[in-house]
Order: C-alpha cells, then sequence, then structure tokens
C-alpha cells in the first residue's frame, strides 16, 4: 500500500452482499439511507477485516454513479490534493464496482518524493491497468493520480465511491482543520468543461490522446487555474483539498430517493468556493504568462534573425 498507493481488496463481497448495494437503484433514483446501511454494514466491515491500517475509518462523503462520473473521472485526477509538507497524506479512497471494468493508476504518485524524482512525462510512463470484478474493493490514497476508463464500451458501470476515508477517529480529528472542500459546481466554466469531458469520454481515440495533455496539468496543479477556476495559491497553503464537482446533498436532509451521481455528505468539513477575486487574479495570470512567452519569443527570434544576416554578411 505505501509503495504504490493502492490495493485490490479480491472478492470479499458476496454476490448477495452486492445485490443489497444494487437493490438501492431504482431505475437511476437512488435510495441513499439503504445505500449507507450497505456502506456501514458490508463495505466497511470488509475493509476493517482484511487491512491492517483502518482501525475504525470516519468518511466524509460518498456518491454512486452508473457511467455517468465520466465528466471529472474519465482524465488523471486525485480525489484529494495535498498542500501540506507530508511526504504520505492518511486520507483514502474506497471504491467498490458493481461491474467487471477496468481503472489506470500511477503507481507510487500518492508521495511527495514522486514528484521529486519524476517529471510528468516518465511518471505518465508508469500508468498502470488495474482490472476489477464484482465483488472488489479498491482502496488508494486519495491523492494517487488514477482514472476511469471504458465510459464508452459498457452498458454498465455501476460504482459506489466513499470519500475521503480516515483509518480513525485521531487520524480525523488530527487532519480535520486542513481538509477544505472546494465547490465548484457553481462555476460555468466547470459546467462548459464537464459538458465537454462527458461527450469526449465517449471517443477512445480522443479520450486517449487528450488524457496526457491533462495530466501534465495535473501534475502541475495547473488543470484548475486553467479554466480560472481555482482558490488563490496562498489560500491552499498547509492545506489537503478536494474539488467537488455536482450535486451535494447532507445526509441527515434525505427524506426519500435522490438523483445518481449525487454527494451525500456524512461528515461536515469546511467548505468554499472560488471567488470573483481569484477569477481575475488567473485571468492577470494567463494574460501576463502570454504577453511574456508572446515578447520573449519575438525577442528570441529578433536576435536569431540577426545573427543569420551577420553570418550571411560574413560569408559574402
Amino acid at each position: 500500500m505505501n509503495d504504490d498507493g493502492y490495493i485490490v481488496l479480491k472478492r470479499v463481497l458476496t454476490p448477495k452482499q452486492l445485490q443489497t448495494g444494487l437493490n438501492t437503484d431504482y431505475n437511476g433514483v437512488i435510495d441513499y439511507k439503504m445505500m449507507k446501511q450497505f456502506i456501514d454494514n458490508d463495505i466497511i466491515p470488509s475493509v476493517i477485516q482484511n487491512t491492517k491500517f483502518m482501525k475504525k475509518p470516519k468518511y466524509i462523503k460518498f456518491r454512486y454513479s452508473n457511467n455517468n462520473n465520466s465528466t471529472d473521472a474519465s482524465t488523471f485526477h486525485s480525489d484529494v490534493y495535498d498542500y501540506t509538507n507530508n511526504e504520505i497524506m492518511p486520507i483514502f479512497s474506497c471504491l467498490c464496482y458493481f461491474d467487471k471494468t477496468q481503472l489506470i493508476v500511477i503507481p507510487g504518485s500518492h508521495k511527495k518524493q514522486f514528484q521529486k524524482d519524476n517529471s510528468s512525462i516518465s511518471s505518465y510512463r508508469k500508468k498502470r491497468i488495474v482490472t476489477i470484478e464484482p465483488g472488489d474493493i479498491l482502496i488508494f490514497h486519495a491523492n494517487l493520480y488514477h482514472r476511469g476508463t471504458h465510459f464508452d464500451s459498457q452498458a454498465n458501470r455501476r460504482l459506489l465511491q466513499v470519500f475521503e476515508i480516515f483509518p480513525d477517529d485521531e487520524t480525523f480529528l488530527s487532519n480535520y482543520d486542513k481538509f477544505l472542500t472546494v465547490i465548484t459546481a457553481n462555476t460555468v466554466t466547470l459546467d462548459v468543461v464537464n459538458n465537454i469531458s462527458y461527450h469526449i469520454s465517449k471517443i477512445p481515440f480522443i479520450i486517449d490522446n487528450i488524457c496526457f495533455l491533462h495530466y501534465v496539468l495535473v501534475y502541475n496543479d495547473l488543470q484548475y487555474k486553467l479554466g480560472c477556476n481555482d482558490l488563490l495559491p496562498w489560500d491552499k497553503n498547509d492545506k489537503r483539498i478536494t474539488y467537488e464537482p455536482g450535486k451535494r446533498i447532507k445526509y441527515e436532509s434525505i427524506t426519500g430517493r435522490d438523483p445518481i451521481n449525487t454527494n451525500i455528505i456524512c461528515e461536515n468539513s469546511k467548505t468554499t468556493e472560488p471567488d470573483l477575486l481569484s477569477f481575475i487574479f488567473y485571468i492577470i495570470y494567463w494574460i501576463t504568462l502570454v504577453c511574456v512567452i508572446y515578447y520573449a519569443g519575438k525577442f528570441m527570434y529578433t536576435r536569431v534573425i540577426i545573427r543569420f544576416i551577420r553570418l550571411y554578411n560574413k560569408m559574402k
């Protein structure tokens, strides 16, 4: 777990247990009260029983989807981004697939030393395909780079994600002040990007080629800055941040069934949203960067032309 950043617990859930989870799905409308019972009575006990590091897990939210989380899962990302100085982050994600599928991970990318030892290109070459069978549970450090696949070819890709899992109460309390949820569902730029991402995820040739470019952005912490949809740099210092798209509902507010692909919040955490100031900051940031690159390129081009002319004159 510490080396690669993930483990697959093979066949720890029985077909009967999986059916209990599937019984919460009423044609895309979910009984989340029953789903949480499935998590607490089946998934969490299986995780505790089959790992040594999960003693009394505490999780902040969960989400159930079926091929409709491709807007934020089809390209490489982390579930939580670590802006502290700690080498390894003690926050995990837990995935339970109800259908056979595959996930691609970058082993070791959960460690701070990883970026010191690798470039975006060399680390991308280390990507690994992980095959998940029904009944398997995938657990990984929440800052491990990963992405989903087969959004285009599977009729069903039913997935239960339990996010922001802390191994025990002590770890939760000691890390609570550093944890921050950035709500991105209300931003115009993300709506546009999500709509494009959904359609791109259905075209294997395009998504496979665009994944590397997106990975470079993620590796250099630019993916949200590019859309002017990020917090100010100093607001992220010493924080562990999750960017949350989509609808969210607090668990205690649930009265019936709610739409699929909804974030169900089980524990309170500090939340914020990118504001107008940060939007203006990144607009200025990118304009300045483009101008610097343009004039630097123009200056270098002029120098090359001058040298070429001088060389030509000497040869005459």
